[in-house]
């Protein structure tokens, strides 16, 4: 079974600013799982994803105001994000996949071979 965890907040300096957790829907399919997560603003270049073991962490940094806007009214969130997940051993974590689309990110995580269900033939 695939676990998602909440992170502790980011230290800048002297402050912590708490990390966003992102909301994720997670489906389990017989040969993967597919994690979608909301990561509304940021670019695929602002997404970072890690893995250390079997332990998935997605990040981002926080939105910011550009020299020609600023925020006259925000609602968005715009803190820095940080979602981990922990994996289970049948996920095969060297052809994990993952696109951005529409402020969804989308990670495909194939389950390994000899755990997938399979049809056996009657000689």
């Amino acid at each position: 079974m695939l676990h998602a965890s909440q992170t502790a907040p980011t230290r800048t300096g002297n402050r912590s600013i708490p990390n966003a957790t992102p909301p994720a829907n997670i489906i389990e399919r017989t040969d993967a799982f597919v994690v979608a997560l909301a990561v509304p603003g940021r670019q695929k270049s602002d997404i970072r994803i890690e893995l250390n073991k079997l332990m998935l962490t997605v990040s981002a940094p926080a939105l910011t105001q550009t020299e020609n806007q600023r925020f006259m009214r925000q609602e968005f969130g715009s803190a820095p994000i940080e979602r981990k997940f922990t994996l289970p051993n049948s996920v095969d974590v060297e052809k994990i996949e993952a696109t951005v689309e529409n402020g969804i990110l989308t990670m495909t995580l194939p389950k390994k071979s000899e755990v997938q269900p399979r049809q056996i033939s009657i000689l």
